[in-house]
């Protein structure tokens, strides 16, 4: 039988770091990452994931430790997925969230002043820069969203997901989906954040051109506060956007002030 374990009888004031890494994220640099930590950390503390690997062996190894916190090494999707994940295991306290933005856009770390890339930690002395950032940093609450998904008849297509950044439903979706199975099919096409984005701008144009979702328009409905908001006619997409920031650092809002 696997067995599993749990950190206990730590000193009452000790502030743990649970690392997890998306080996997959951006231009793949989990690899080089897990070993700078684990230099820097107790490895038992850096957990790589994986298909089969996900957040929970590491927060159950974490879960009598009252006062620990996580970094998580990977993109939007990769912090995502570990904030369901903490969802599900009903902390009394959830451990606060630092994010090394590894992923291509980093949208969410870039409004949670993490910056757009890993360029700072890069530099030398720069990953210990930012485990002292992580030692002070204030704690954000984070407004996130559970978003099912219905047919007109109100069935539910599938269980709730929670939303963290945005929503699209569209040309926008399509995109992400086919850039996700072509990292799965290819991931060595991935190798660092401009390529990244060169893919993304150039399946997004091909979306735009072939016009896919031309009928778009006709097959949505969409509902605000009680109040039925027009679809433009030449629109291929609808986002629901919960921060201030969109593919890759995109203000959508145009926003000079940062407190709007």
């Amino acid at each position: 039988m696997k067995q599993r374990y749990e950190i206990t009888d730590l000193p009452p004031d000790a502030r743990p770091l649970l690392v997890f890494i998306n080996k997959k994220s951006g231009a793949q640099h989990g690899g080089s990452l897990r070993q700078r930590l684990n230099f820097l950390l107790n490895p038992v503390q850096v957990f790589e994931l994986s298909s089969t690997h996900g957040p929970e062996i590491g927060l159950y190894l974490f879960k009598k430790v009252p006062h620990f916190r996580i970094l998580v090494c990977g993109g939007d999707g990769t912090v995502g997925w570990v904030l369901s994940t903490i969802e599900k295991q009903n902390f009394v306290s959830p451990p606060p969230v630092a994010i090394l933005p590894a992923g291509t856009g980093n949208d969410l770390a870039r409004v949670l002043s993490w910056g757009g890339g890993l360029g700072s930690v890069e530099r030398q002395g720069g990953l210990c820069t930012l485990l002292h950032h992580i030692e002070h940093a204030a704690v954000t609450i984070l407004d996130r969203w559970k978003v099912a998904i219905v047919k007109n008849q109100g069935k539910q297509l599938q269980a709730p997901k929670y939303m963290n950044n945005y929503l699209g439903v569209g040309c926008d979706a399509k995109v992400a989906l086919e850039i996700h199975n072509l990292r799965e099919e290819n991931p060595e096409k991935f190798y660092n954040q401009f390529m990244n984005k060169v893919l993304y701008a150039r399946e997004g144009a091909k979306s735009i051109m072939d016009r896919t979702f031309a009928d778009f328009p006709w097959q949505v409905r969409v509902e605000v506060d009680g109040a039925e908001i027009e679809v433009p006619e030449d629109a291929e997409g609808v986002l629901v956007a919960n921060i201030g920031s969109y593919m890759g650092g995109v203000d959508l809002w145009q926003n000079e002030d940062e407190n709007l």
